[in-house]
């Protein structure tokens, strides 16, 4: 059987033009979209779960409606700033990020780095800038070259679980408290947004012992992910969500918004990766 020409794929897959894209609002809070704002997430596990349940996306879609926003989430498990790994040749044919061209970037980094401990704060602001800067020089909004915008968030507290079998939570959150500020830091120094769930989610797992948020100190359970949600949402927008949690039309929209997160997550991180690409 006679192969495809080389450049057939290539050719298949070729962006369409992307014409120069409206002006964003700038990166401050409270936080404001244009119409069919693309909106992205990046990061480590506490935002690639949010495939799993999908609160903090559907809190978005009911508070901005007409603004009709189209979200994806490429966050992976072990993310870094300075560790992306991806199967060998991912983007040889096509780059789902930079097919989707994201206008807004929201950034969940600073857990994974936070075990090199205070000696690696430094460390971790400096990689955190250049990360910034290479993923603006990536990805483009448009053919025009256009910059993304960025939106900070810190990592998430541990949660103190009671197991024996997991770690302490004391030394983990101290860390995370010197993470989180570095990336204040970073926010600051490149006048982003910034967003502090560590010292809100430290405050509400304290509040009741043992794994009343996550499964395992750090990875968030359904009402895990749906507290941070709300409080992502409340200081991203200056108030309370209009959504109902659990109501009939917030659990129907939730329902479409993980059916569309299943599908993209067949793409962006297909199981079996390597023989794929």
């Amino acid at each position: 059987m006679a192969q495809p020409p080389k450049d057939l794929a290539q050719k298949v897959l070729a962006l369409p033009p992307r014409p120069k894209r409206p002006d964003l609002p700038a990166s401050v809070l409270p936080l404001h979209f244009i119409k069919g704002e693309r909106v992205a997430f990046l990061g480590n596990s506490m935002a690639e779960r949010m495939n799993l349940f999908g609160h903090f996306e559907t809190l978005l879609h009911f508070r901005f409606p007409q603004q009709e926003l189209i979200v994806r989430n490429f966050a992976r498990p072990a993310e870094e700033v300075g560790i992306q790994q991806r199967s060998a040749d991912y983007t040889a044919l096509d780059d789902p990020q930079l097919a989707f061209g994201a206008d807004t970037y929201i950034c969940f980094f600073g857990f994974n780095e936070s075990y090199a401990g205070p000696e690696g704060v430094e460390q971790f602001r400096q990689k955190y800038m250049a990360y910034i800067d290479t993923m603006a020089k990536r990805y483009p909004r448009d053919d025009s070259g256009s910059s993304p915008r960025f939106i900070l968030v810190s990592p998430c507290a541990f949660e103190s679980t009671g197991d024996r079998l997991l770690p302490d939570s004391q030394p983990i959150n101290e860390n995370l408290k010197l993470y989180s500020q570095a990336v204040a830091a970073v926010a600051a120094e490149r006048k982003l947004a910034f967003v502090d769930v560590f010292s809100a989610s430290d405050k509400l797992f304290g509040q009741k012992s043992g794994a009343q948020y996550t499964i395992s100190g750090c990875h968030l359970n359904d009402q895990g992910d749906r507290e941070v949600a709300r409080l992502l949402d409340e200081s991203l927008f200056g108030s309370a969500s209009p959504a109902s949690f659990g109501s009939e039309p917030y659990e129907k929209l939730r329902s479409e918004v993980n059916n569309k997160s299943w599908v993209h997550l067949q793409d962006y991180r297909m199981l079996n990766g390597w023989y794929v690409y």
